[in-house]
Parts: structure tokens; C-alpha cells; sequence
């Protein structure tokens, strides 16, 4: 089962490597921050980036949520598991089955999410070709098309998030404002 470590936003890479680090056999399978690619214009073109998908969140797959709290109290800096609290136990939230599937389906063994290839029309996103967006289409909130970015609105540990994904234009069509717009 997956659950999620809330770390300070920002701090996730580090949390990651000190996590992973701390002696685990048995414990948990592996924790990782999920990552998007997306591109970045910088010096006169546009670059391929990596960037933290959730900021301030980690996941873990383990079996023994209890044990991670211990860990976790051990481990220099802010981290900790989601959980909740009634009568005076503690439930640990994994992610939902459907959470679970979508983890499996999205993120390679590089825990990387590719670029999403689309079709532009007058502006806005006519055909999502391939990539992880595929998935989300129906919960686009936002297009961005001068940033190359879709924020779309997701549920993690049954929180609605809004998390922004990556995307490379396959072809572009409409009037002559909106493609001055996207090349400038």
C-alpha cells in the first residue's frame, strides 16, 4: 500500500535521500517524491526540466505504517505520516484503490511523469495525443499555454490538490493572436 509523508514544501528531494537512507529491510519497499517533466523557456529556447509533482508530499510503500512513524521520528527534519485521529487510535490513510492504480499507471520506474503531447486549437486543448493528461482531461482547471503547463485537479488521501502537468504541442492551429501568443 502507498501512503503519503507530508515534508516542509520544498524539502522533498532532501527528505527523499534521508528516508531511503535510513537502515529500512522489511520495512518499506521505497519512498519517492513523484516528478513531472515540463518545458522551460530559458536563453532563447525551450528546455526539458524536472520539477516535484506534489510539493510538500512524499509516498511510501510499505505494509507497516506504524513503523514509519518510528522512522520518521528519527530522521533529521520535518516529515510525517498522514493519519487520523478517533477515541484516542490512530488510523493511517493510505491512498485509494483508484489513487493506487493511477500511482501504478502514471509513474515508470523513474517515478517520472512524461510530457503530454496535445493539439491546439483557437487556444485551447483540442486532442490530448499521448501522455498522462490523457487521464485527467475532464479535470482540466487551467490552460497555460505560454508556460507549456495544465493545472488539473486531483484527489491525494481524499484532499482535492491541484498539480500542474507538462505539455509539448504536436500541432497548433487558430488565429494569428493565439499562435503569437504561444510562440512568444
Amino acid at each position: 500500500m502507498y501512503f503519503v509523508i507530508e515534508v516542509g514544501s520544498g524539502k522533498e528531494l532532501e527528505m527523499e535521500k534521508k528516508i531511503s537512507a535510513y537502515p529500512h529491510k522489511g520495512i518499506f519497499e521505497y519512498v519517492f517524491a513523484p516528478r513531472k517533466k515540463r518545458l522551460k523557456k530559458y536563453l532563447g529556447s525551450w528546455h526539458e526540466v524536472t520539477d516535484v509533482l506534489y510539493k510538500g508530499y512524499l509516498f511510501i510503500k510499505t505494509d507497516s505504517p506504524e513503523k514509519i512513524k518510528d522512522i520518521l521520528s528519527k530522521i533529521d527534519g520535518y516529515a510525517r505520516i498522514l493519519c487520523s485521529y478517533k477515541k484516542g487510535q490512530i488510523f493511517y490513510l493510505p491512498l485509494s484503490e483508484e489513487e493506487e492504480e493511477l500511482m501504478n499507471a502514471f509513474f515508470g520506474r523513474d517515478k517520472e511523469l512524461d510530457l503530454s503531447i496535445v493539439d491546439i486549437r483557437n487556444g485551447m486543448i483540442e486532442k490530448v495525443i499521448e501522455g498522462p493528461l490523457k487521464a485527467y482531461i475532464d479535470k482540466i482547471v487551467k490552460v497555460d499555454l505560454h508556460k507549456r503547463l495544465v493545472k488539473v485537479q486531483t484527489t491525494l488521501s481524499n484532499e482535492v490538490k491541484e498539480v500542474y502537468f507538462g505539455i509539448k504541442f504536436n500541432k497548433i492551429s487558430g488565429s494569428t493572436e493565439v499562435l503569437d501568443l504561444i510562440e512568444s
